[in-house]
């Protein structure tokens, strides 16, 4: 728990959406999905998310995809999470594929992000697309 809270802390004091890159911004991702924190997670997408769990999806506003992924990680904790391949496509859009381990077995996480104004130098990115897939 204390080492939960300290992962938050950091994510907060050294990162904000605005002013980061696509890697300073999928570290703070990494970061929150480590921690379970739906509240850091939810900062990094965009006004509307898709979000999968285990083969349903739906699209949602960001209340309701903080609620959705709050309940999925009070009854998923991670025990570890890590990135395992990433890509990018034409369209703009780059995604990235991790290993979220919990003590029941482990899921395998999909993110599509997209870079909010491609007109922008600053490289800001937000999550279009969430997916846990139970392995």
């Amino acid at each position: 728990m204390v080492l939960r809270v300290l992962i938050i802390f950091f994510a907060l004091l050294f990162g904000t959406k605005s002013v980061q890159g696509q890697d300073e911004l999928l570290d703070d991702v990494g970061i929150a999905i480590s921690a379970s924190s739906a509240k850091e997670l939810i900062k990094y997408c965009a006004s509307s998310v898709r979000i999968q769990l285990n083969g349903e999806t739906n699209t949602y506003n960001l209340p309701q995809a903080e609620a959705i992924l709050r309940d999925f990680f009070q009854t998923n904790v991670a025990e570890n999470f890590e990135f395992t391949h990433s890509g990018a496509a034409s369209n703009g859009f780059v995604y990235r594929i991790g290993k979220y381990e919990v003590k029941e077995g482990s899921f395998r996480v999909y993110l599509l992000l997209k870079q909010e104004d491609e007109s922008e130098q600053d490289g800001s990115y937000s999550i279009y697309t969430i997916s846990f897939s139970k392995e």
